[in-house]
Parts: C-alpha cells; structure tokens; sequence
C-alpha cells in the first residue's frame, strides 16, 4: 500500500510540476480558487444537507483544488498544436512566392529553414510574440525588396 501511495504522489508531483510550468497562472488561479469554493462549501454545509440531501462535508480541500485546476488549465489544453499567426502568415507568403513563380522551390526551401530557425531561436531566448513577428517581418521585407 506503501509503495502504491509513493508512485501515486510521485505522479501527482510530475502532473503538478508540469501544469505549473506550462501554465503557471491558471495552476495558481485555479488553486486559489479551489481554496475558496471549500471555504464557501463549508460554509453553506449544512443549509445544502438539509436541504438537498447532498452531503459535502465528503469532499475535501484537495478536490476542490483538482477541479480548480482542471478548471482553468482545460482551455491551454487545446492550443499546444496551434501555430503562431506570424509564422503561419510568413509560411503562407513564401508558399504565394513560389506559386507566382518568383522564387525556386530550393529557395522556398531555404525560407522555410529560415523561418524554422528564427522561430527555434526566438522559443529559447524569449518567447515574446512582438520578436517573433519582428523577424518574420524582417524576412518577407527582404524577399519582398530581391524581388
């Protein structure tokens, strides 16, 4: 049982670790208020059994803590495939350069490495969505003035 319960808070910690991480401000909201939703609960207790015959003094803290965080980390969950608009638009210029015939398919190529690069770089030195569309700028100005 010992053992079950070690492996168990293991994953807890990874799961956890991980939602703080990829969203650290949606964990904390939605602990927050988990903490509160009990405090309210418990407050209101009694009133609900007797009323509704619903017996809330069964859930603890920590499971108004799950549904918070689950609450306010479900909506992340869906854009961790999605592309960025910039690089999409820049993907999408060299893709209309290469139909209009005004570069080589290498020379996409080779734009599409570029802007793979530019991305790779900005996701290790700063996430920040106004770099990225900087360079992506940067880039199509450059194709835009060879042509």
């Amino acid at each position: 049982m010992n053992n079950h319960m070690n492996k168990l808070t293991a994953v807890f910690k990874i799961a956890t670790d991980i939602l703080l991480v990829k969203n650290p401000v949606g964990t904390s909201m939605g602990l927050l208020f988990g903490v509160i939703a009990h405090g309210i609960a418990s407050l209101f207790a009694p009133v609900i059994e007797l009323t509704w015959a619903l017996r809330l003094s069964v859930l603890k803290i920590y499971h108004f803590m799950a549904i918070g965080v689950f609450g306010f980390n479900i909506k992340s969950l869906n854009a961790k495939n999605k592309i960025p608009p910039d690089v999409e638009e820049a993907i999408q210029m060299v893709d209309k350069l290469e139909k209009q015939g005004k570069i080589s398919m290498s020379q996409a190529t080779l734009y599409y490495r570029e802007i793979t690069n530019r991305v790779i770089e900005n996701v290790k030195l700063n996430n920040n969505a106004e770099i990225q569309a900087e360079l992506f700028r940067e880039i199509l100005k450059k194709q835009v003035e060879s042509t």
